[in-house]
């Protein structure tokens, strides 16, 4: 994943869309996409490698919770090319403008439960 791959899925929380998908010889793939806002664009997809939806919804939540501290600290480091560019004068995050731990926990949640979450549903998007 590129940085510009992770900046984006962490500062657009409200337009994502997130999928388990099973091949035919029963492992599961996932798929993390833009929003309605962005005609459903592929950001990251991924072959069927896993053996369930449970390893699936984990590595997005693994992937994700590795992108959200990454992506905090380019925000934040004065040094940086795009914290300077997004951040000059070295703000703090407003969380209400990026993807939480929070916003994790109900995606994986709900992907647990039906294999797809979408964080332009209010349900998703409000936990």
């Amino acid at each position: 994943m590129t940085q510009g791959t992770a900046l984006e899925i962490f500062s657009n929380p409200n337009d994502l869309s997130f999928t388990i998908g099973n091949s035919d010889d029963g492992k599961f793939a996932i798929g993390i996409f833009r929003g309605p806002g962005h005609n459903f664009k592929p950001l990251i997809t991924s072959k069927p490698v896993f053996e369930t939806t449970k390893d699936a919804a984990d590595a997005i939540e693994n992937m994700l919770t590795v992108l959200i501290d990454a992506a905090r600290k380019i925000y934040q480091d004065p040094e940086s090319i795009i914290g300077l560019m997004l951040n000059p004068q070295g703000d703090e995050i407003d969380d209400s403008l990026v993807l939480t731990a929070e916003m994790v926990e109900s995606i994986v949640d709900s992907l647990k439960k039906t294999s797809h979450a979408n964080t332009y549903d209010e349900v998703v998007a409000e936990a």
